[in-house]
């Protein structure tokens, strides 16, 4: 007959297989999230690359200045393009269990205001305004404060990216039915990256032939020179 205390061990050992189900599915989630937006994200920089050196192999250049200043833009768009698979190594580390997680208790206020503090300077050189909104002193959330801020730098940093025009708004609110707090960023730029469907994002990528088939007046973010436009 087993006796309370092997019923109270049997119930907490559940409780725990439970909760490491639980976590494990939401990483999953999370993970597959993740790469879907970028992979999607991963386009930019890498169109971005090939068509600068396709302008510089061709010889469309005006002068050794501009070719130079081509140079120094594919320069740029290599390193955001580490920058992105430097973020995917991470989540894969952190999912494997190579990288693990560091969890403590830290207070929601200081996470945002550290946040905004990073973020502040891209938001003003792009002329936006980025407003966070007031957190109670005492909040506190259990994260990794390190992948937490980097996620939301990532987050903001990707919605300055898509948007022209206007005001981001980074907000929160408690779910108290499952002891979670939401951070809510809202923008007003049409980012479908991040709404649509895994299976249809991952057809979107295009093909190397799409890409060099574009034209010079096409690609985005290259300064040319009067002669060529």
């Amino acid at each position: 007959m087993q006796t309370m205390d092997d019923n109270s061990s049997l119930q907490a050992k559940l409780k725990e297989t439970q909760l490491a189900h639980q976590r494990a599915l939401q990483m999953a989630q999370f993970q597959a999230g993740f790469l879907a937006r970028t992979s999607h994200e991963l386009r930019s920089p890498l169109s971005r690359l090939i068509s600068l050196h396709q302008l510089i192999i061709n010889g469309l250049c005006e002068n050794p200045a501009e070719e130079k200043e081509f140079i120094n833009q594919a320069y740029e768009a290599g390193l955001n393009l580490m920058k992105l698979l430097d973020e995917i190594v991470n989540v894969s580390k952190a999912v494997y269990g190579s990288n693990p997680l560091k969890i403590e208790s830290l207070f929601l206020g200081k996470i945002l205001q550290e946040t905004q503090e990073l973020t502040k300077i891209v938001a003003a050189n792009r002329n936006f305004s980025l407003n966070f909104a007031t957190v109670d002193p005492d909040i506190q959330i259990l994260a990794d404060h390190s992948r937490l801020i980097q996620a939301l730098i990532t987050l903001i940093e990707t919605a300055i990216a898509n948007t022209e025009v206007g005001a981001i708004e980074v907000s929160w609110d408690v779910v108290t039915t499952s002891k979670r707090i939401n951070i809510v960023i809202d923008t007003p730029a049409n980012s479908q990256a991040w709404s649509e469907a895994i299976d249809l994002m991952a057809n979107q990528t295009p093909t190397a032939e799409e890409i060099t088939t574009k034209t010079i007046s096409q690609l985005s973010n290259i300064k040319l020179s009067p002669a060529m436009k």
